[in-house]
């Protein structure tokens, strides 16, 4: 991995992390205890499949430039409650991902909706609690990863192998192993029967691992 220029280079036990839930769970915990370079291995290593799940939300696939705003603000509101998750079946990374998820979907219809008041010109009340504050000092942290990560090959190869799905299958993978969505959820939210889309995710799931292995698919839920 590259380092910014002008930032401390990242520790050697992260410069060593691979893809694989041990790793994720390391880097969460010095994440949840400070450690900078914890923060940005994590940013990097989810940050191309939250922006196709942001992308998605936003109605705009393959767009990630308001996705990716989206996927940073996700993360300013995670990282102060790191320490609040916990494993599922001794597996943490399923976990990050769902909380990431939900984050990234409400800002996601919180923006979708601050558009529709706009085109009804219908101002929004200054009472209105802003759940989604930054919290201090982590907007720097951020700030270069963010532009670290928009130089990285694995957003394009993230992207290119989910373009190799069917749509269809594409959305399921990132409802089911991003989102954390149950298939009988998925499929009122598609239209589809819950048979159909526990194969559709699969089979998609086995094409991912098979096109780009030893990558962030292989974290994700099993079928």
């Amino acid at each position: 991995m590259k380092e910014r220029p002008g930032s401390a280079p990242l520790p050697d036990h992260l410069r060593e992390l691979g893809s694989s839930d041990l790793s994720t769970t390391v880097a969460v915990r010095r994440a949840v205890e400070g450690d900078p370079g914890s923060i940005e291995w994590l940013f990097l290593h989810f940050g191309p499949l939250l922006a196709e799940q942001a992308a998605y939300r936003l109605g705009h696939p393959g767009n990630f430039q308001d996705a990716e705003d989206v996927v940073a603000e996700a993360w300013l509101v995670t990282f102060p409650r790191l320490s609040d998750l916990i494993p599922r079946d001794g597996r943490l990374t399923p976990v990050l991902l769902r909380f990431l998820a939900t984050a990234i979907r409400r800002i996601a219809n919180r923006r979708l909706s601050d558009r529709l008041r706009k085109t009804k010109e219908i101002p929004q009340s200054e009472d209105t609690p802003n759940e989604f504050a930054t919290p201090p000092g982590l907007a720097e942290i951020l700030a270069g990863p963010r532009e670290e990560a928009s130089r990285q090959d694995t957003h394009r190869r993230i992207h290119d192998t989910l373009n190799h799905l069917d749509p269809a299958d594409r959305a399921v993978v990132l409802l089911r192993a991003v989102e954390g969505l149950s298939n009988q959820e998925i499929a009122i939210e598609t239209g589809e029967l819950a048979n159909t889309i526990s194969k559709r995710y699969h089979r998609a799931l086995t094409r991912l691992r098979e096109l780009l292995p030893k990558s962030i698919f292989d974290e994700l839920l099993d079928p």
